[in-house]
């Protein structure tokens, strides 16, 4: 259900293209910022309740939950041979509550650096696929644009290297949060189809059904974990992958993604390499798991529209210049 209009313009959170679930996690955001008594982005001709001022967050850092965390992201942002190629952007990370990247760092940062509690909130998951998480690594990719992989610029939000029962995996997870599906250009891409053939995850005659489509971003990811599997003959020697798979990192309540996924399974003969994960889950695994008062705080921050929302306490724009 979309929140009440006067309540969306009361927290800066109105916007007229969003859908009632990107609605929702707007003020949801908005009003988080507003309870942590941080300043709207003034330099916008509209303030939105998610952005906060980033001349303030290059030095305050606000969007993320930890000193872990921020730690992790500071190096993420500051290591130029881990730049190449790679979307990680400097505004959206700082200065956008509704996006999507700092909370993948606010979500996973502190299991990269305690790979115990990592092996612990994987296992309880994917306890058949794994014995030891042994690294995490954000906006990653074997290599963009390497046509021996699936020769595009796709990459993972999240990638999970551990020990399975067979020999080293992987997980590549794409994540989620205020995002809806759209239908994209079709990519012409030999290997597409050459990695959709030869895994025989899909049904029959589904290229047309994924290229140009809504299920393309989804398609193309899992293509390029596939394209890292023994599967793929052309894959380069030095990826010794025994196993992997692609997990798509959602809230259960975003509709465009839940009815994605669904669609998504409906093409695939074998779902063994694709694992739809909800965000609640997730959450609830890393709780479970043992984690400190932080996933606590995330589920609030990302989860918790069930508070009541009073009116006329929205923070104040600060004035230009």
């Amino acid at each position: 259900m979309r929140p009440p209009r006067d309540l969306l313009i009361e927290h800066h959170a109105f916007h007229d293209d969003d859908s009632a679930w990107q609605s929702r996690a707007r003020l949801l955001q908005s009003l988080w910022r507003e309870h942590q008594g941080l300043l709207l982005d003034g330099e916008r001709r509209e303030p939105r309740g998610n952005y906060l001022d980033l001349r303030i967050e290059e030095q305050k850092w606000s969007n993320f939950l930890t000193s872990t965390i921020r730690g992790v992201v500071e190096r993420e942002l500051e290591n130029p041979k881990q730049q190449k190629g790679r979307l990680i952007k400097r505004e959206r990370l700082l200065a956008n509550l509704l996006s999507s990247q700092p909370m993948c760092f606010n979500l996973f940062a502190e299991l990269q650096q305690d790979l115990d509690l990592a092996t612990r909130v994987f296992q309880r998951r994917f306890r058949d696929r794994m014995t030891r998480v042994s690294a995490i690594e954000f906006e990653w990719s074997p290599d963009r644009g390497n046509d021996h992989y699936s020769g595009d610029s796709s990459a993972f939000d999240v990638f999970v290297e551990y020990q399975g029962r067979s020999g080293p995996g992987f997980l590549g997870i794409e994540v989620k949060y205020h995002e809806v599906l759209k239908s994209e250009k079709p990519k012409p891409n030999p290997r597409y189809e050459a990695l959709t053939l030869a895994s025989k995850a899909f049904q029959d005659n589904m290229l047309k059904t994924l290229s140009g489509t809504r299920l393309q971003q989804i398609w193309r990811d899992h293509l390029l974990a596939l394209s890292m599997l023994p599967l793929n003959e052309q894959r380069p020697d030095d990826c010794s992958y025994t196993e992997g798979a692609f997990a798509y990192l959602y809230p259960a309540q975003n509709e465009s993604c839940a009815r994605g996924v669904k669609g998504y399974i409906e093409r695939l003969v074998d779902s063994t390499t694709f694992i739809p994960w909800t965000l609640e889950q997730a959450v609830a695994d890393v709780e479970a798991a043992g984690a400190g008062e932080w996933i606590r705080e995330f589920r609030q921050r990302y989860l918790g529209f069930d508070i009541e929302v009073p009116l006329s306490c929205a923070a104040p724009v600060p004035s230009r210049g």
